[in-house]
């Protein structure tokens, strides 16, 4: 009994990695040409089958191992194979489809035509995927003309373009135009009918059949549909979970006709669905997304997914973030109005640079740095930093503290990051003018004062000035101010320094002048440093009058045109002071003759760093053994404010003067006596 062909697919089992012709050709011999017609003509009636969805369906495995055999039967099976299926694709197309979808009512017409032709296409793709597996074992295969290309062009001119199904066409397409009223499940069946129905243009390229009749058929029923099914949403879900099914909703629309339509019309249904189903009711849904909940829980995450959603919706992220408005007006104004009208608030500052610290992280982690958040939601800074006026003056004193507490401190405790963040306030400011006359001021105290000024900070905290402060398409006055008087201070100034300590040097080792003192003087422009105004000139002592006409003749040297004013309000002086203490002489006698007690004035020296003014007053002391305040402030005319300050820090804080009455506070009244126990 000769075995049938499904038998042989089961005894043979050829590998196609190890598949040789020419080796495995012998194992055939036994069959007769009648055999082995049979053996190809059961891989062709399986062909057959897939068109007319016979059951049992067909076995795609057993498919390709037919296809095994039929390719170990040689090329010439393989040719008669091909022209065989060829014959019968021609046959099945105008014999019986074609008979059948003209006899067909017209009601069913479109379902039908879009059936056929998605059963068609299916075969065809499967009998094109073994036609390619079997062309790989014969090179001279390649040569065939396949049909997958040629048996749609015959669907077209065969099925399509026939003029009495081409009329059946056109004519139920005007039928469902005209239809105006359709209920819930008629749309979705007419939506998907003629979803197939474009689909099927698309893949047989009739253009212009698309675009005049199906296409503006096709979005008109997508558009019905989704406006029924917004209003299905709206009763079902509600807040952030409509967004959530409703993007789940347009993914899988996208994903179904995916490269099934021609790009115009799939982005122009993304466009309906993202109309219909977010954008018409944007405004309701976000008030009831809690928006405002999800920012004061730190819910970044459910933030992202909304604003990944809303980013495919025109103007969807603009509604988003005036949302987060309220928030940051109401947080930022809470902060501000906190111990409003305190001369020192640094708290207040923190917290604005905790909620400038929540803006970075949402715009650089969850919007991905989307500028719209940026201008909308950076804009709400202004409105309530303007409820306070002495936010210029916590940013100014901010900085300030800071930058004086050194290098270490700064760099430490508080970062750079801190410094952005404060930039962006001071540019959010409506009186910039006072912060940026504050700062001047500010950094002209540090500039003077050679013990609490460091270049590499102050040049840090211009370079993010001029990032974040300035405007990038304008240079700012502001910043070429502060940068002016920073070369002043550490680049203009060394010049003179130079040669003044060269023309010292010249005249010790030459001429054997000896300076009492050594000279280090800072020369700021009054252009640039217009904030520090010269105030009334107290009494300079000769020594320290001598040694600026010393530096200002050598000045005038290299800058004729320029004239020095000496600013004795700032800088700062290192005294070595010579202190007479009886009760170290006591010690140091008993300790030596060990039998009487002998009283002596001891010597003792200490350096000390003061103010130019604290050196003044204790200039005094040289020649008295105590005096008054207002003795004091007869013989130096230092004002009384700053003077106050001086004396305040002289006994207080080096603790080199004790004043009577002994008390904190310091009076012009009071009488002032150098300290004999340092």
């Amino acid at each position: 009994m000769e075995p049938t062909p499904d038998r042989q697919v089961e005894d043979i089992a050829i590998r196609h990695a190890n598949f040789n012709p020419n080796e495995v050709s012998f194992v055939f011999n036994k069959y007769s040409d009648e055999d082995k017609e049979k053996i190809y003509k059961s891989l062709l009636e399986d062909f057959k089958r897939l068109f007319f969805q016979t059951e049992p369906p067909i076995n795609k495995s057993i498919l390709y191992q037919k296809a095994h055999l039929v390719s170990c039967l040689g090329y010439n099976y393989c040719i008669i194979l091909d022209n065989d299926f060829k014959n019968f694709v021609i046959w099945y197309l105008k014999k019986l489809k074609r008979p059948q979808l003209i006899n067909l009512p017209s009601d069913i017409f479109l379902k039908s035509l879009a059936t056929s032709w998605e059963i068609f296409i299916e075969a065809i793709t499967i009998t094109y995927n073994v036609t390619e597996y079997m062309k790989s074992f014969h090179p001279g295969f390649n040569k065939i003309e396949h049909f997958d290309i040629f048996a749609v062009l015959l669907f077209r001119n065969i099925i399509f373009q026939d003029g009495s199904v081409h009329k059946c066409f056109q004519a139920r397409l005007s039928e469902l135009k005209q239809v105006t009223i359709r209920d819930n499940k008629q749309v979705t069946a007419d939506r998907l009918l003629i979803e197939s129905i474009s689909k099927m243009c698309y893949a047989l390229k009739m253009d212009d059949c698309y675009k005049l009749r199906v296409k503006p058929l096709f979005l008109k029923l997508t558009t019905e549909y989704f406006q029924l099914l917004r209003e299905n949403y709206l009763l079902i879900y509600h807040d952030y979970n409509y967004f959530i099914n409703a993007n789940a909703k347009i993914v899988e629309e996208m994903d179904r006709i995916e490269s099934k339509l021609d790009t115009d019309s799939i982005n122009e249904i993304r466009d309906i669905i993202t109309t219909e189903l977010v954008l018409k009711n944007i405004n309701a849904i976000m008030e009831s997304c809690s928006v405002d909940y999800m920012l004061k829980n730190d819910q970044y995450e459910n933030l992202k997914h909304l604003y990944n959603i809303l980013c495919s919706v025109d103007g969807g992220l603009k509604v988003m973030f005036d949302s987060m408005r309220p928030y940051f007006c109401e947080f930022g104004t809470s902060i501000v109005l906190t111990n409003e009208g305190l001369p020192n608030d640094l708290t207040c500052i923190q917290g604005l640079l905790n909620l400038k610290g929540k803006f970075d992280y949402l715009m650089n982690n969850v919007f991905n740095k989307n500028k719209l958040f940026y201008d909308i939601v950076g804009n709400e800074f202004s409105v309530f930093l303007k409820l306070n006026s002495l936010i210029p003056t916590y940013l100014c004193q901010f900085i300030d503290e800071k930058l004086r507490k050194g290098k270490y401190m700064f760099f430490k405790n508080h970062t750079p990051a801190d410094l952005f963040k404060v930039a962006f306030l001071a540019k959010r400011l409506q009186d910039k003018s006072l912060f940026e006359d504050l700062y001047e001021s500010s950094l002209a105290m540090r500039l003077l004062d050679n013990v609490n000024v460091n270049v590499r900070m102050e040049n840090t905290v211009i370079r993010i000035f001029k990032r974040v402060y300035a405007d990038p398409c304008d240079n700012s006055l502001f910043v070429s101010r502060i940068q002016r008087m920073c070369k002043d201070k550490f680049l203009s100034s060394n010049f003179i320094k130079r040669k003044y300590y060269e023309h010292g040097l010249v005249d010790k080792v030459i001429w054997g002048i000896m300076r009492p003192f050594v000279l280090n003087v800072d020369v700021l422009s009054a252009v640039y440093c217009r904030v520090v105004s010269p105030q009334p000139m107290c009494k300079v002592p000769s020594f320290a009058m001598n040694a600026f006409k010393h530096f200002n003749e050598l000045y005038s040297r290299y800058e004729t045109k320029k004239n020095l004013t000496l600013l004795p309000q700032y800088g700062t002086a290192e005294l070595e002071v010579t202190c007479y203490s009886q009760l170290g002489a006591i010690k140091r006698s008993y300790d030596e003759e060990n039998s009487k007690t002998k009283i002596e004035r001891g010597e003792r020296k200490i350096k000390v760093v003061v103010s130019t003014y604290e050196m003044f007053v204790l200039d005094l002391f040289n020649s008295n053994d105590f005096l008054t305040g207002e003795t004091i402030l007869k013989e130096t005319m230092i004002p009384e404010d700053s003077l106050l300050v001086s004396l305040g820090k002289l006994v207080n804080g080096h603790k080199l003067l004790i004043k009577r009455p002994i008390c904190t506070e310091i009076k012009l009244s009071d009488t002032f006596y150098v300290r004999e126990d340092l």
